[in-house]
């Protein structure tokens, strides 16, 4: 008779008591690691789709890959948005974020500035003192009924609009 050795009976138990997971490039980090907390796996077998074995992964060894993940993403959206800045000041491209609802305004670059003559002490423009003090009367009501559809419908804006420029009052066009 063979005496059972009492080391593979652990290693027998550590191996049932792990769930099986498949885990595939590019698969959300967070379901990953939601289910890691909801279910209480502390370790996990990674298995291809085809059910081939890939190798074990805890749940430290996951939040510290989630971490240098996410380190890689921002700065692969780092490395991104410095190209686009970069291309959008080559062409003389203004980038904003305007939230009409609210009338939020945030410029992205300082294009903006120039293309309205504003300092960056007077600020970018809102919705209601674009309309009411640079944009050309008649342009500037056919962009707030255009604004209010958008309000109501949503969807992408695109509205040509004549303005006068503050710092010389240059007839200019904003295409958005």
């Amino acid at each position: 008779a063979s005496c059972a050795n009492p080391g593979n009976r652990i290693l027998t138990d550590l191996v049932s008591s792990i769930r099986p997971i498949s885990v595939r490039p590019g698969e959300d980090a967070n379901a990953l690691a939601s289910m890691f907390e909801r279910h209480g796996i502390y370790e996990a077998v990674v298995l291809e789709p085809d059910g081939a074995y890939v190798g074990l992964i805890t749940a430290e060894s996951f939040a510290q890959w989630s971490i240098r993940e996410q380190r890689r993403m921002q700065t692969l959206v780092a490395q991104r948005d410095e190209r686009l800045k970069t291309a959008a000041n080559l062409v003389g491209l203004g980038v904003f974020q305007w939230n009409i609802k609210s009338d939020q305004v945030v410029w992205e670059n300082d294009e903006m500035f120039r293309i309205f003559g504003r300092t960056g002490e007077e600020g970018p423009l809102g919705v209601v003192q674009f309309l009411n003090e640079v944009a050309d009367p008649d342009d500037g009501r056919l962009l707030k009924q255009e604004l209010d559809l958008k309000v109501v419908t949503g969807g992408t804006l695109h509205a040509v609009c004549r303005f006068r420029r503050a710092s010389d009052h240059s007839a200019r066009t904003l295409r958005l």
